[in-house]
């Protein structure tokens, strides 16, 4: 079932054709205004938009939005502002902006699974990049990773999304901080931010990192099999035989 399927499902029939007129309508419109829509669906959630789902009708507009959000993720829209002083900004940094405000933030509970797969759809068609430094951080500590916005932002869906994903927990903190941590030094910088062990956040990383451990090791399995196929009970006598 794919994302847009599943929010149907959530909807029921009427809001569902409701929603798919949307979409509709966005992909008539010219692809820059489809990019400019796109920044502004996503800045819509960061900016706290929906931060009380449990109102009804904002969930459903929620949903309407995400939905349509894949639908612009699938089109491959690029993410753009229609204002004039964002022509000189590399169209990069509208992405790095956007995606930065996304994760850095904690999600709203009842929206939080829908965001977690749209986040996972925006690495997988290729807007984010995990490996980028750059990302600008409202903490004020200079440009971050994704991972470390999502950390700063206690955002545990997001950050355990990230570690599963592949994002290193090396490259984070991207700076060094006075009288708290060192750029790479992860441990400090945890517990700088996040000290109680209870934490969500500490909790988040050890089930990313579990993730994509389980990923790491199933890969490397079937690798080994590719490389060397198990031989068949006596072909190595049958072999010998042979010369």
């Amino acid at each position: 079932m794919t994302p847009i399927q599943n929010i149907e499902s959530i909807l029921g029939p009427v809001a569902s054709a409701e929603m798919h007129e949307l979409i509709e309508a966005d992909a008539e419109k010219p692809l820059q205004r489809q990019g400019a829509l796109h920044s502004q669906l996503l800045g819509q959630f960061f900016a706290g938009f929906y931060v009380t789902p449990a109102d009804k009708h904002l969930r459903k507009v929620a949903l309407f939005q995400i939905a349509r959000l894949h639908a612009l993720i699938d089109r491959g829209v690029p993410i753009v502002e229609n204002r004039i002083e964002c022509d000189t900004l590399d169209p990069q940094e509208i992405v790095r902006e956007r995606l930065g405000g996304f994760i850095n933030f904690n999600w709203p509970e009842e929206l939080a699974p829908h965001m977690e797969v749209t986040l996972r759809e925006y690495h997988r068609h290729g807007y984010l990049d995990l490996a980028d430094m750059d990302i600008p951080n409202s903490a004020g500590t200079g440009p971050a990773s994704y991972l470390e916005l999502a950390i700063t932002g206690s955002n545990p869906y997001a950050v355990t999304a990230l570690l599963e994903m592949g994002a290193l927990r090396e490259r984070v903190p991207a700076h060094d901080h006075e009288n708290s941590w060192n750029a790479g030094d992860f441990d400090a910088f945890i517990d700088a931010l996040h000290g109680r062990l209870q934490h969500p956040v500490r909790a988040a990383i050890d089930e990313g990192v579990r993730r994509r451990l389980a990923i790491d090791m199933t890969a490397a399995i079937e690798d080994r099999r590719e490389i060397e196929p198990l031989a068949r009970p006596g072909a190595h006598v049958q072999r010998r035989a042979r010369l």
